[in-house]
């Protein structure tokens, strides 16, 4: 079921970001949020997804190896991200590796 709705056609992108930052979404719907090849690689909805701290941390950092730089400096600073996101966008910045 989950599947057919991140594919339904009526699904919009203000949605899809309502569920990635939901603070009662569960773990496994963030995950499907973030493997989707439509709505993993929305920028709205990746950033969405990294400031959950309900995202499971695998999904995590797999969304901070194809963020840009400008937001890998956001999260890095951004106190209310996710420790193990700040510390990740920390070490793909000094790695020179924004997506």
């Amino acid at each position: 079921m989950l599947r057919a709705l991140l594919g339904n056609s009526r699904l919009v992108e203000a949605d899809a970001v309502g569920i990635a930052s939901g603070s009662a979404t569960p773990a496994d719907v963030l995950r499907a949020i973030a493997e989707h090849p439509t709505w993993g690689i929305r920028r709205s909805v990746r950033m969405a997804l990294l400031l959950n701290p309900r995202t499971p941390v695998p999904a995590a950092l797999s969304l901070i190896r194809g963020t840009s730089r400008q937001d890998l400096a956001r999260l890095a600073e951004d106190a209310g991200a996710p420790r193990i996101v700040r510390v990740g966008a920390e070490r793909r910045q000094r790695d020179g590796r924004g997506g």
